[in-house]
């Protein structure tokens, strides 16, 4: 096995788990361990420090020893691939989450508008399209110091003031003393939030809306709130999942419409089911439900549990039904 080899099937693995590429330090990174260099000659040579080239390389360590089910080092690398990539079709297939794979245009695109300097994204789409664990996934991979996350409750009358939000994040997540008043509460998150790299996950937020599109009268904490968090000072994201747009026009945030998997994707999981899948059998499927990536596991479990994963009997019984 040659180094190219080995980066395309860690890269493969590396997208399967994470629905991220290897990034450019870990690819020069590969090849020079795979010359036998030592980190601090790679940190060099890359122009950063030795303890940023090591943290980097025990995180790849890290996935590969537990996807692998054994430990890989820099020294034990190239063995442990020629054992576990052979032969060199693709490496070993998993899907950690149904919903994040066939995801690389949405993450691309999320990439982008953070790269634009948009530090509040709205991610837009009906429910079971993946809106939240597109959003929790992204998150994990943004390196953020803390991560803080708020569920809406699904009833409007329900849902927990703004101001209680913000101080229970201080006092328990940041070990921050909240302010007698909500502004002064605002200003010391607002503190943390430009210093340190914080991720913030607001889901579900379509119970706090009216038909306008704008937050109801009696949630209006959530615009100062938002004030806050649309502040392009800020180190970390705050993505905010909802089936109808926010129209608050004096917030600057930036809306992203996630659309249903591809028929591909739909293909890859029930094969990942060992449900025998061809494009033909599929594609009814696929275009009742839209793509839907909740639809798809429910469906793909019950043929799994009621037809013994047998595909063509679903859509037979599935036929006889709607005859009736």
């Amino acid at each position: 096995m040659n180094v190219d080899t080995a980066i395309d099937w860690i890269d493969r693995l590396l997208v399967l788990e994470t629905g991220k590429h290897l990034n450019d330090l870990q690819i020069f990174m590969i090849r020079q361990m795979w010359l036998g260099r030592k980190y601090i000659e790679i940190a060099a040579d890359y122009h950063c420090t030795e303890g940023h080239v090591k943290d980097i390389a025990a995180a790849l360590w890290q996935l590969l020893s537990q996807r692998l089910g054994e430990r890989v080092t820099k020294t034990n690398l190239k063995s442990i691939l020629q054992r576990h990539a052979t032969p060199m079709t693709s490496p070993p297939t998993k899907i950690a989450n149904y919903q994040f794979i066939g995801r690389e245009v949405a993450i691309a695109k999320l990439d982008q508008l953070i790269q634009q300097g948009q530090r509040t994204i709205a991610i837009l789409g009906e429910g079971g399209v993946g809106k939240t664990t597109l959003a929790q996934q992204y998150l994990k991979t943004c390196d953020c110091d803390l991560i803080l996350e708020l569920s809406m409750a699904k009833e409007s009358s329900q849902i927990t003031p703004a101001e209680i939000v913000v101080e229970e994040w201080l006092w328990q997540d940041l070990q921050i003393e909240p302010g007698r008043e909500f502004g002064v509460s605002l200003l010391r998150l607002k503190r943390q939030l430009i210093t340190r790299k914080i991720g913030i996950l607001i889901d579900n937020f379509e119970p706090a809306l009216d038909r306008e599109g704008r937050i109801i009268s009696a949630q209006r904490g959530y615009v100062e709130l938002l004030r806050v968090l649309t502040d392009r000072q800020l180190l970390g994201v705050t993505l905010i999942t909802s089936r109808d747009r926010l129209c608050e026009i004096d917030l600057n945030l930036t809306h992203y419409r996630l659309s249903g998997l591809d028929l591909t994707t739909w293909q890859t999981y029930f094969n990942y089911r060992q449900i025998e899948a061809t494009t033909t059998a599929i594609l009814p499927l696929h275009q009742i439900y839209g793509g839907n990536a909740k639809a798809m596991e429910i469906i793909a479990g019950n043929i799994c549990a009621d037809f013994d994963s047998d595909l063509a009997t679903y859509l037979q019984t599935d036929r006889d039904h709607q005859s009736v």
